[in-house]
């Protein structure tokens, strides 16, 4: 959602909000001077002045109003006696109002308070922190302290006092420094060194009257008068509100619509993206990738031609601008609806006709299935009509009465022969039983395509079942480069890109493709060990043997073995395959030995294997 040309942040408007920050010399006591030891608005009054004679907008923020002169805004955060760390706990408070603008001056009441140097930098150090912490756009100035003269405290003598009070300067200097190197948005004010302490006039003298530790009228003005300088050297008040990454996008669904189409949508909750996103990966353990980027203010999108009968998808998005890119939505895997539902169920036996095979996926967890006591292998199967790539199986427990021997000890199969006689486990519950009446969620790891789809108990204990449902894609006809790939989960999870015929992910040599037609595990880092090779036949240099592996499903591409006597161009011949021996390796890979004749006479003889890709 883009809000319009500025997006103003939480806290921003085209007034300032200034929130002076400190003990009694912010509130703008003196301990001599005015009835109550106050000089009413201290700095705050000089700096409002000056902000209002130069045109600037701006709102004085704070938890306190008091000693305020007449008609000046009253708001500020100056509390007689309070220390760093005090003024630390309170801050999260006090910032509730997002000042634009912070006037800070703290740690005198440390040094009174003999507070070690190091610690109150530390308060210091922590204060600046959280301050500046996630807003680029507030201004935070830092004051030095004023000296401490004319008067021993606390046990201290006032020289003891004002050298401690130098020693915490340098901090506080090193700090903004520190602060400012990191990137954040720090300004010094060095109060301590720009004040003009004397005067011709002895009643201007920055402590006159005073206690040598708060100023008096004069005092109070000039540091208003530095304040305002500091604040207003840019002819502003405000930084423009920051670019910030946007709000991640919520509630991502996926919606499965056809073995190679996966809808998407989700809510667009931030105003300041100015696209999105849409990241894909196969399988749980896939690497993601980028699949497309859509404009600002979507909030749903196609993904097509995705490869069927590969693994289970996985999206999520995220938004961007200029800043970066925000967090990801929530990972959406798009499912099927229930597969199983109704379709023709099958059981190895039935306790009696009211507890039925069909009452295992009729969509009724409160109908059940049970087996016969006396069946010690019990199974429950169902023909899902089509071959399926399976993706995720839930089993739903028996909701009545609590069986624990029927929530333990079995698997979940599925097998493209209705006997059974080959098959794979999807998945498994061991020896501890499950909740009562609860789900078992398996979601596929590995999947495979399977018609057919069985729970089968492994203990020969009593069986009973509530509900099988069972979530897929249609199995489609995957090629055959992509059914090896499949058999590679490591490669199947790298990007497409490295996954291509031409690639070569490990940098062997030897590209996929002829991984590929040699039936070789890609990502092997021994696979020389498999590639041609070339022999004499029986000790004689008449005849050489080249032997090379072949996948037997790799029927998208021909393999020529060509010879050459001097590796002219133009002068490799394509050997005849037909008389060659085929040797089973097992698998659905073969090994091809062909005798070719060397002539006599000659040198030399050159042979290679061409593999080329016949279909997409």
């Amino acid at each position: 959602m883009i809000a319009g040309i500025m997006t103003l942040t939480p806290g921003h408007a085209a007034v300032a909000k200034i929130m002076p920050l400190g003990d009694s010399i912010t509130r703008g006591t003196n301990d001599v001077n005015f009835p109550n030891g106050d000089i009413p608005g201290g700095y705050r009054k000089n700096l409002q002045s000056r902000l209002t004679a130069g045109g600037f907008s701006y709102d004085f923020v704070g938890s306190r109003s008091d000693n305020a002169a007449a008609g000046m805004d009253p708001q500020h955060n100056g509390i007689n006696g309070i220390r760093t760390d005090q003024a630390l706990a309170s801050l999260s408070t006090w910032f509730a109002v997002q000042p634009d603008t912070v006037l800070m001056m703290l740690g005198t009441n440390d040094i009174l308070q003999g507070v070690p140097i190091a610690t109150a930098a530390n308060n210091l150090n922590m204060l600046i922190d959280q301050i500046t912490a996630g807003y680029p756009q507030r201004r935070l100035y830092v004051s030095t302290l004023l000296p401490i003269s004319g008067k021993d405290w606390n046990g201290q003598t006032a020289a003891t006092l004002n050298n401690n009070a130098n020693t915490y300067n340098t901090q506080v200097r090193s700090l903004v420094q520190q602060a400012r190197t990191n990137g954040r948005n720090v300004t010094l004010v060095d109060m301590n060194t720009q004040l003009v302490y004397n005067n011709s006039n002895p009643a201007l003298n920055v402590f006159q009257p005073g206690d040598g530790i708060h100023p008096g009228q004069a005092g109070y003005d000039q540091i208003g008068s530095l304040w305002f300088n500091a604040i207003t050297a840019s002819g502003s008040l405000l930084d423009p509100p920051a670019t910030i990454v946007p709000a991640a996008p919520a509630s991502l669904a996926a919606t499965l619509i056809s073995p190679s189409r996966v809808d998407l949508t989700w809510s667009d909750v931030s105003d300041n993206e100015t696209g999105f996103k849409v990241h894909f990966r196969i399988g749980a353990q896939g690497t993601w990738e980028q699949i497309a980027t859509v404009a600002a203010n979507a909030t749903g999108y196609s993904a097509t031609n995705l490869a069927s009968g590969v693994g289970t998808f996985y999206f999520a998005v995220s938004a961007v601008n200029a800043t970066g890119d925000s967090a990801w939505s929530n990972i959406a895997t798009p499912l099927s609806a229930n597969l199983a539902l109704n379709r023709t169920a099958a059981a190895s036996s039935v306790f009696s006709s009211s507890y039925s095979a069909a009452n295992a996926n009729n969509g009724n967890s409160n109908l059940i299935w049970s087996a016969a006591s006396n069946d010690t292998s019990a199974t429950w199967s169902v023909d899902l009509a089509a071959a399926y790539l399976i993706q995720q199986v839930e089993v739903v427990t028996r909701q009545d009465i609590d069986q624990p021997i029927t929530r333990r000890n079995f698997e979940v199969r599925g097998s493209n022969d209705a006997a059974f006689t080959s098959y794979s486990v999807l998945g498994s519950q061991g020896g501890t039983p499950l909740v009562h009446a609860s789900t078992l969620t398996l979601v596929v790891s590995n999947p495979g395509t399977f018609r057919y789809l069985r729970v089968a108990k492994t203990d020969g204990g009593y069986f009973t079942l509530a509900e099988v449902k069972v979530f897929g894609v249609a199995a489609g006809s995957p090629s055959p480069y992509a059914t090896w790939e499949s058999g590679y989960p490591a490669f199947l999870a790298l990007p497409a890109a490295s996954r291509a015929p031409a690639a070569d992910p490990n940098n062997d040599g030897i590209s996929n493709l002829v991984s590929y037609a040699l039936g070789l595990d890609p990502l092997a880092l021994d696979a020389s060990v498999f590639l041609p090779s070339l022999t004499a036949d029986a000790g004689s240099l008449s005849n050489l043997v080249f032997r090379f592996r072949r996948n037997k499903l790799a029927n998208d591409i021909s393999i020529k073995v060509l010879s050459s006597d001097d590796l002219a161009a133009g002068g490799w011949t394509v050997e005849s395959q037909s008389s060659a021996t085929v040797t089973e390796l097992g698998g659905n890979v073969e090994q091809v030995s062909l005798v070719v004749p060397v002539a006599p006479g000659s040198a030399y003889r050159f042979i290679r294997l061409e593999v080329t890709k016949t279909s997409p």
